[in-house]
């Protein structure tokens, strides 16, 4: 699922959740792959592997906005997202194979509100004229990953296999985007406690 609203972030534990967030990232690349390479293989098992992780992301979604007292600010982010990837993840593996229109528009949902943010951004550094490669990777984002979204969202139940490889693309890309900037938070992280401890000495 970071300056984003729907990957978990804050300050206390924030790190550790982050490097656990960023497994599960690798985890959703690897489920992509294995849904583009070979459809078939992954169809029986895909919605009980995707509502695992799925209910991992939501507690740790919920337990980070319990660990940063989320509840005491006016929005409520985390947990509200965190509450409904956990009732989507039970849907996806109570249904199991029945679950894939759901699995397919609840990931429509999801990359196109990825896409928006990444057209905001791009909106953002192109008004505020900053030169940086953010902006043509913010573009090219929003085109494919709303691309991807919309085909998913077109029809979410027929033709499974299809969209199996839609799926697969869709799970490659945001694991792939979530987990650059994850890494980047947490090298530049890094680096300031480095500093910060070298100013110390």
């Amino acid at each position: 699922m970071p300056g984003r609203s729907l990957t978990g972030h804050g300050k206390p534990s924030g790190e550790r959740h982050e490097k656990i967030l960023l497994a599960l990232d690798i985890a959703i690349i690897a489920l992509g792959i294995g849904c583009i390479a070979d459809p078939d293989l992954y169809y029986q098992g895909f919605p009980m592997i995707l509502g695992i992780l799925m209910l991992l992301w939501g507690a740790l979604l919920v337990d980070h906005s319990l660990q940063t007292r989320e509840y005491m600010n006016h929005e409520t982010q985390l947990m509200s997202t965190g509450i409904i990837i956990l009732v989507v993840a039970a849907v996806i593996m109570a249904r199991g194979e029945n679950s894939y229109g759901l699995i397919g528009a609840s990931w429509g949902i999801y990359g196109l509100l990825h896409a928006i943010e990444n057209l905001n951004q791009a909106i953002y550094l192109a008004t505020t004229r900053q030169k940086t490669l953010r902006l043509p990777v913010s573009i090219f984002m929003t085109v494919f990953g709303g691309t991807l979204a919309i085909l998913l969202l077109m029809d979410p139940v027929k033709n499974v296999y299809g969209h199996m490889i839609f799926i697969g693309l869709e799970f490659l890309y945001m694991g792939l985007e979530n987990g650059a900037r994850r890494i980047v938070r947490i090298f530049r992280k890094h680096r300031k406690q480095q500093k910060k401890q070298e100013e110390e000495k």
